[in-house]
């Protein structure tokens, strides 16, 4: 009967469950709810992702991070557009028998006045009182001038490989090849500056290389284009890795920081921890003072009670007094 019993109030119990679940009302699935199909990734999303780069060159992300790259280009923009002024008057040493007088002046001119711009903007941003403001802006400026820097570069194939020499030649590519290492050493920090300033500093080469129509240099064309793919991956690369330097950096300060804050905290809490201790100690041996002066008024008073005369059952009162108050 009990096995029965058990049986069926499970039964019961089963069906009025079911019961309730079916006449519970159905909540609506809205975009919102877990049950809700999450969609697949539109090709708008897609394509966003495609054109992040090309949002960053118009309008970059303004944090702390941005501007420590950015301190980094321009701290060393005057020292280097200065080496690349003398490589330019070596090039025009060189190459002005290819491109001819007038073209290889206004080459040289172009030269100081786009090395001149970048070295304003760079000392003009490094006395900012709070680069943060307007450091987005500083980064589209600074992609921009240094990308006419290399497409001045970049116009230099175009005035000289007609005429030139295979020597001269060959030293025009090592020239254009020693701007770049040059670009890479101190614009790397920043992936769209660099990769502006290689863009149009190595493609007006190729193009030319590939016009020629001669075999070595449509293949010399070829290596030229590889090496940009490959310059601006791995600058690329480059400038994350600086990213996740200063942001450690920032990360290792915040941390330090912190743990000063919380060491001056354990601190404070000790001192007031030991204050209370002094004053609790001072506090019991005030009131341990206080309860005692009546304990030994009361002994002297009966030091004295017990001198005088008594019968027998003071003297009994009294010695219980007294060992009562030695107790």
């Amino acid at each position: 009967m009990r096995r029965g019993g058990a049986g069926w109030y499970a039964r019961e119990m089963n069906l009025s469950q079911t019961q309730q679940a079916s006449q519970a009302p159905q909540l609506p699935q809205t975009p919102h709810s877990p049950q809700a199909q999450i969609p697949p990734p539109s090709a708008s999303a897609s394509e966003a992702g495609r054109l992040r780069w090309l949002v960053w060159l118009v309008w970059p992300r303004a944090d702390r991070v941005l501007v420590e790259q950015l301190r980094l280009v321009h701290a060393n923009a005057p020292l280097s557009f200065l080496c690349a002024d003398v490589v330019a008057l070596l090039a025009v040493w060189v190459l002005a028998a290819a491109a001819g007088r007038v073209a290889i002046a206004g080459w040289i001119a172009a030269v100081v006045v786009f090395s001149a711009l970048p070295v304003a903007l760079a000392r003009w941003f490094l006395r900012q009182a709070d680069p943060l403001a307007g450091s987005a802006r500083v980064a589209t400026a600074t992609v921009v001038l240094y990308a006419f820097y290399g497409a001045v570069w970049g116009a230099l194939p175009w005035l000289t490989l007609d005429a030139a020499a295979p020597t001269e030649v060959a030293l025009l590519i090592g020239f254009v090849a020693g701007m770049l290492a040059g670009g890479a050493s101190f614009m790397a920090p920043v992936r769209g500056v660099f990769s502006s300033y290689c863009l149009l500093l190595l493609l007006p080469l190729a193009l030319k290389l590939g016009l020629t129509g001669e075999t070595a240099y449509v293949v010399l064309a070829a290596g030229v284009v590889i090496s940009v793919v490959v310059s601006i991956a791995q600058a690329s690369r480059v400038a994350g890795s600086y990213r996740a330097m200063i942001e450690l950096r920032f990360a290792n300060v915040e941390l330090v920081e912190r743990l000063r804050l919380e060491s001056e905290s354990a601190q404070r809490a000790r001192a007031a921890a030991e204050a209370a201790n002094r004053a609790k100690s001072k506090f019991l041996a005030a009131a341990s003072h206080d309860l005692r002066q009546p304990v030994h008024a009361q002994g002297l008073f009966l030091e004295v009670l017990a001198r005088s005369e008594l019968n027998d059952e003071q003297r009994v009162v009294l010695t219980n007094a007294r060992a009562a108050g030695t107790a």
